[in-house]
């Protein structure tokens, strides 16, 4: 790869999530090295705000929105074709499954050189109509057939997808990575966190169990509520501490009052840099219906919890159960009651696999080496 390489990243939504987190990460790491970098994206959010401080240039499409809309995909299609006539990219990095779709097309039309189309879960993994998986299912070929390498975030990913008709070699796995980031202590981290919530008790004699989340039905915080109404009686010092926003937050609400569990129960919405005070929590949790390979798992056992998630997608590639976390079935509430009681009674073995999954995250799981293996797919 030459000297000033100039690439486009291109994603739906602008706000924070993994694929944020993933363009955020690329971008700055690669904005430091031999690359002129800059992002086109839909919905404004976090992420854009993220990349102006760093003065990367960014590129609005207002019609890009994750949902299905034929006059403003039109539009999108058309917008992207313009920005890559303009930027002349000599690599375009597409993320989500529309901006990755649209852009791979106008990619295409445009002429660019290379076109890498990176997964963050097939979107044909969500529960919904086996019509609508139909569909989504040759929209994902189509943009791996445009693509000229598309990457996988999981070998879950890379599994379902590797011998897809005439373009599965087209497809490499890559799992994503962290940096090392700031932690706060615990007594620090809990005071802060009672500020976003001014009933939040700060006694480290309590257990926090807590998830940082989006309230988004995938991510199936109702279990969590659930199993957490199981423990309560028995585990008295505990509560249930989330922090994220989304559309479920109300019914969220609702069911934790009907389970009787409100009172423990601490919802502290959206909180920037979260990560650095994951040491507030005691045990960790992701008890969701999908997921590629989350960043928040990577950064929990990078804070050194112990952490307990659903057996889906590329979660089972960090957690090996029973020795660095414990994993479960989506919506198995019992083995999660059981499991959350065992981090609350037997705080030695929480520390054990806490230690063990941040040595592994460590180890397998740094930015570095997402890095260095992303930019053999850039010059191959």
């Amino acid at each position: 790869m030459t000297a000033h390489t100039n690439i486009l990243f291109v994603v739906t939504k602008a706000s924070w999530g993994g694929a944020q987190r993933y363009v955020f990460d690329m971008a700055k790491a690669l904005s430091k090295d031999d690359f002129e970098v800059s992002v086109a994206f839909g919905t404004k959010g976090m992420l854009a705000d993220k990349l102006e401080e760093l003065h990367v240039p960014l590129y609005h499409i207002n019609s890009l929105q994750r949902d299905f809309s034929f006059f403003a995909d039109i539009k999108s299609f058309f917008s992207l074709y313009r920005i890559y006539r303009k930027a002349r990219p000599d690599i375009v990095h597409l993320n989500s499954s529309k901006g990755g779709a649209l852009g791979a097309l106008a990619a295409r039309m445009a002429g660019v050189p290379k076109i890498i189309f990176t997964v963050h879960g097939w979107a044909f993994n969500e529960s919904r109509p086996q019509w609508q998986k139909t569909i989504i299912t040759i929209i994902h070929w189509i943009t791996v057939a445009l693509s000229h390498k598309t990457i996988t975030v999981s070998l879950f990913d890379y599994e379902q997808a590797k011998d897809w008709f005439l373009v599965g070699k087209k497809i490499v796995p890559i799992h994503n990575g962290i940096g090392s980031f700031a932690k706060k202590d615990k007594a620090e981290a809990r005071s802060f966190l009672a500020h976003a919530h001014p009933t939040l008790p700060q006694h480290l004699n309590d257990i926090w169990i807590g998830t940082t989340s989006e309230l988004h039905t995938n991510k199936g915080l109702n279990y969590l509520l659930r199993s957490f109404a199981k423990i309560a009686p028995t585990c008295p010092e505990s509560i249930v501490v989330i922090v994220g926003a989304g559309e479920k937050r109300d019914s969220l609400h609702l069911l934790a009052s009907d389970l009787g569990i409100a009172p423990r129960v601490f919802f502290l919405g959206f909180i920037e840099n979260a990560s650095h005070y994951l040491t507030a929590f005691d045990v960790f949790t992701l008890t969701s219906r999908k997921e590629g390979l989350p960043y928040a798992i990577l950064e929990a056992g990078s804070a050194g919890l112990p952490v307990i998630a659903s057996n889906i997608g590329g979660i089972p590639e960090i957690i090996e159960s029973g020795r660095d976390g414990f994993l479960t079935r989506p919506g198995d509430t019992t083995a999660l009651a059981e499991h959350l009681t065992t981090v609350c009674h037997d705080k030695p073995k929480a520390s054990t696999i806490g230690a063990a999954l941040q040595k592994k995250i460590e180890s397998e799981f740094s930015l570095e080496k997402m890095l260095e293996e992303t930019k053999r797919i850039y010059t191959s």
